[in-house]
């Protein structure tokens, strides 16, 4: 099913620009890019909390990826879905300074920054749609890298908590087929970072994985549990689609030109 462009919903006035308007107000940057065509959707979690970690990188030198900032002001975010529902969607998304992996949701170990939380509500059904979220004039959040506070500093990837990660939870009216669009995920032939601030260029024009990525998602009650794809393996190759992997289509926008950001005090 081709996926159709619902255009811009600017949060702070609840209206919408419709595809091909202005989108002036987000980026100029993007920090965070998953989004490589594989065709496929999840379904079968509504109403619990899905999480795809992510890793925003920071100053440290000892990281293999190294940001220009150890924090970013998050302007907009750019999300994939499908909806083969009669009713209106809603869904709701919160973003994580520090996620673990796999982890269920609401466990202690994760940082949840109590400022980025969304609930966008009358979202279109019927097909596949890519939406725009500006949070411009006053919805713009402050977003530690490689873990925020709850783990300072670079730990090392392998240890998951230099990971920050973001949570969608959907409900439909009718309880029909509705999730995120799973991105595709291959290291080997769009690198992690490709398309942001810190790594301008693509290795392949198809897309970029996310950085930081396990190719798998923690599930929130009642649904607890961790769901993996298998691993990374694209026969396909350059500027084909990938396989689903457990990685959601996702863009975090910001400018990287402005500096870092101070969080809020009860940002965690």
């Amino acid at each position: 099913m081709p996926t159709k462009d619902a255009g811009t919903y600017h949060v702070v006035t609840g209206t919408w620009t419709r595809t091909g308007g202005s989108t002036a107000n987000l980026g100029p940057d993007v920090i965070y890019r998953a989004d490589i065509p594989s065709g496929y959707f999840g379904v079968g979690w509504e109403g619990a909390e899905g999480v795809d970690e992510a890793i925003l990188p920071g100053t440290d030198p000892a990281a293999p990826v190294v940001g220009p900032q150890d924090s970013y002001t998050i302007n907009g975010f750019q999300f994939e879905y499908c909806a083969i529902s009669a009713g209106p969607v809603t869904m709701q998304f919160k973003f994580y300074e520090s996620y673990v992996p796999c982890d269920t949701p609401d466990s202690p170990a994760n940082c949840l920054n109590a400022n980025a939380i969304f609930c966008l509500q009358g979202l279109p059904t019927g097909a596949c749609w890519i939406v725009t979220v500006d949070l411009a004039g006053g919805a713009e959040f402050c977003l530690r890298a490689d873990g925020g506070t709850c783990a300072p500093g670079y730990q090392g990837h392998a240890s998951g908590i230099d990971h920050g990660g973001w949570g969608l939870t959907w409900w439909t009216t009718d309880g029909a087929f509705a999730g995120p669009i799973l991105a595709g995920g291959d290291p080997n032939w769009a690198q992690p970072g490709d398309g942001t601030c810190y790594q301008n260029g693509f290795t392949c024009p198809n897309g970029a994985s996310g950085l930081g990525v396990q190719d798998l998602f923690g599930i929130g009650s009642p649904l607890s549990g961790c769901f993996f794809f298998g691993g990374y393996s694209n026969p396909n190759g350059c500027g084909l689609a990938a396989p689903p992997m457990a990685q959601f289509y996702m863009l975090y926008f910001t400018d990287c030109n402005v500096g870092p950001c101070t969080p809020c005090p009860d940002a965690i």
